[in-house]
C-alpha cells in the first residue's frame, strides 16, 4: 500500500523527465499545447519549468506517503484505537509516550525521532513552507522509514 504510492511518484517523475529531454532534444515534435502545462515563449521556460516541476514532486511524494503512512495506522483493526493515536502521537511528535512504549517495545525514541523529521518535512511542505526550514527528506529515504514502521506493526 505505501509501496504504491512510492512508485506513483517514481513513474511520475519518470515522466517529467522523459518530457524534459524531449524538451531539450526534440522540442519540435512536442504538441503545441501539453494539457496542464502553460505555452512558453523559450524551449529554455519549458526546461526550467520541468525542472521545477521535478523537484517539487520530491516533496509531494514525501507528502502522500505521511497521508498513506497515517492511513495504514489508523485503519489497523489489530489493535485498539487507543494505541494507534499513542503510537501517531510519539511518531509526530519525536517523543516515546506511555502508551506507545508498552504496546510497540520495538520503538525508541531514536526512531520516533527520525521518523518526526519526515512528519516535521511533509508539515514544512503541507502547509506552505514557511521558516524555517526543516532538514529535507527524499522520497527514498521517507519511503524506507515509513515502511519500516509499518512492518513492525
Amino acid at each position: 500500500m505505501l509501496k504504491d504510492v512510492y512508485q506513483w511518484g517514481t513513474v511520475v517523475k519518470e515522466a517529467l523527465s522523459f518530457l524534459q529531454r524531449m524538451v531539450m532534444e526534440s522540442p519540435e515534435r512536442l504538441p503545441p499545447e501539453i494539457a496542464g502545462l502553460p505555452p512558453f515563449a523559450t524551449q529554455q521556460e519549458a526546461l526550467d519549468y520541468l525542472r521545477q516541476l521535478l523537484k517539487e514532486m520530491d516533496d509531494w511524494i514525501v507528502v502522500a506517503l505521511w497521508a498513506r503512512f497515517e492511513g495504514i495506522i489508523e485503519a489497523c483493526e489489530v489493535f485498539h484505537k487507543r494505541f494507534r493515536k499513542a503510537l501517531l502521537k510519539s511518531l509526530q511528535s519525536g517523543k516515546l509516550g506511555n502508551d506507545a512504549k508498552s504496546r510497540f517495545p520495538w520503538l525508541t525514541d531514536e526512531l520516533c525521532q527520525q521518523v518526526r523529521a519526515v512528519y516535521a518535512y511533509r508539515n514544512w511542505v503541507a502547509h506552505g513552507r514557511s521558516s524555517p526550514h526543516p532538514a529535507v527528506c527524499s522520497p527514498e529515504e521517507a519511503y524506507e522509514l515509513l515502511a519500516f514502521v509499518l512492518s513492525k506493526l
